[in-house]
C-alpha cells in the first residue's frame, strides 16, 4: 500500500499540530466594563477621613480581582485621596458643606462617588456684656 500525501492532508496535519500546541494556552483575562465607587455620597468634618474602595466587573457580570486602580479627586483643596483609596477631609472655611468627586480608574473605565466636607467650626466663641446698671425688665446687650 502506497502512501499519498495531498495538500490537504498536509493542511490538516498541520492544523492538528497547531490545536495541540493551544491545550496549554492561556486566555486573556476579560476586559473590564464596569467600575463601582463606594461608599457613596459621605459627609465629613475637617481633618475626618474615609476609605473608597471599588468593585470591578466584566462585561457578563463577573467580578474582577487583582487589577490596578488609580485614585484621583476632581478638587484638592476640598479633600485629598491616597494610592489606595483613603480620602481626607481638608478644612473648610465657608458657610456650606462643599462637595468634589472622587475618581477610581481601572483599564480605562471609571467609576465615581462624592465626597462632602463640612464647614470648619468655631475654635471658640467670646461673648461679652457692656456694663451698665439695669432696671428691672431690662436685658443685657451682649456682643
Amino acid at each position: 500500500m502506497r502512501l499519498r500525501v495531498t495538500r490537504l492532508g498536509t493542511a490538516l496535519m498541520a492544523t492538528a499540530v497547531v490545536l495541540a500546541g493551544c491545550e496549554g494556552a492561556t486566555k486573556p483575562p476579560p476586559a473590564v466594563n464596569n467600575v463601582v465607587v463606594g461608599p457613596g455620597l459621605v459627609l465629613l468634618s475637617p481633618g475626618a477621613t474615609q476609605q473608597y474602595g471599588v468593585v470591578v466587573s466584566s462585561s457578563n457580570g463577573t467580578r474582577l480581582e487583582g487589577r490596578t486602580v488609580t485614585w484621583s479627586i476632581d478638587d484638592s483643596t476640598i479633600a485629598t485621596v491616597s494610592a489606595t483609596g483613603l480620602v481626607t477631609a481638608r478644612q473648610n472655611p465657608t458657610n456650606g458643606d462643599r462637595t468634589t468627586t472622587i475618581r477610581a480608574t481601572v483599564e480605562g473605565k471609571v467609576g465615581s462617588a462624592q465626597v462632602a466636607v463640612r464647614p470648619s467650626a468655631a475654635a471658640s466663641v467670646q461673648i461679652s456684656a457692656f456694663t451698665s446698671v439695669l432696671s428691672d425688665g431690662q436685658a443685657p446687650q451682649l456682643t
